[in-house]
């Protein structure tokens, strides 16, 4: 089981491995952290998770080692950030960023006064009031994690303005979305949608930003890693599809 938070990973240049999950099952999460990944990027934004069921997996991350960081909408609702942040994720990835007034939010939604406008609540990250003393909100507000994820022409144009933003810690560029709105569905390996998400990722690795990327599998994660990549992931479900495509067809023959 890690010792380090995902942040401290971060700052000490350590490289991290993340799976990213749809789902809300506290079991897979389990199994994920026992396995020794570092941390879990839940999509909230697309996965059918609630605050409940969020909650559950969150203490499933906590329980096997991992830091939990949720990508939420970009709504700029303060008021639904800080309920994600009240089941204990350890940082958010802001989606859509388009310019350094996305990240700008997302850092002061994440921190306590008098770095951000954070309420205090009491609840599971203060463990209910009694975490809470003096010192805690300047740890929480050194551990949280603050992510960009830019998948639109617009973000990967402003990018400098992006990365000039205090607080924020990693930037991950979204080729999904990318192709999409850049005329090539579902094509990510397009060669416009490469060319200008590569330039994009090079600039990032030349900042004091983290880079986070998706490895399709362990020897492309470890050559993110030469590269200067902090934050490498893998997604759960990508993973399992082949898997089981290929057992059943063996089976079925």
């Amino acid at each position: 089981m890690n010792t380090d938070g995902l942040k401290e990973r971060l700052k000490k240049g350590k490289p991290s491995f993340g799976v990213g999950l749809l789902w809300p099952s506290p079991e897979l999460v389990e199994l994920c952290g026992f396995l020794g990944f570092d941390w879990l990027w839940l999509d909230v934004e697309h996965g059918p998770f609630d605050l409940g069921t969020l909650s559950h997996v969150v203490r499933a991350a906590e329980l096997s080692g991992m830091d939990a960081i949720a990508r939420i909408s970009n709504d700029r609702n303060e008021e639904q950030v800080l309920k994600y942040l009240e089941t204990g994720v350890a940082g958010i990835i802001m989606p859509h960023v388009r310019g350094k007034e996305d990240v700008e939010f997302a850092v002061q939604a994440v921190k306590y006064p008098p770095v951000g406008i954070r309420s205090s609540g009491g609840l599971r990250p203060a463990q209910w009031s009694v975490g809470s003393g003096p010192s805690y909100f300047d740890r929480t507000n050194d551990k949280t994690v603050v992510m960009a994820l830019v998948e639109d022409e617009e973000g990967l144009e402003n990018m400098d303005e992006i990365l000039s933003v205090e607080g924020l810690d990693a930037v991950v560029i979204g080729f999904g979305d990318l192709s999409l709105t850049m005329g090539h569905p579902a094509d990510k390996n397009h060669p416009e949608v490469l060319k200008v998400g590569t330039e994009a990722q090079e600039k990032i690795l030349a900042s004091d930003k983290a880079l986070q990327v998706t490895a399709q599998n362990g020897a492309e994660a470890s050559e993110w890693i030469k590269k200067g990549a902090l934050m490498v992931r893998c997604s759960l479900h990508q993973k399992l599809i082949p898997t089981l495509k290929n057992w059943l067809e063996e089976a079925k023959s």
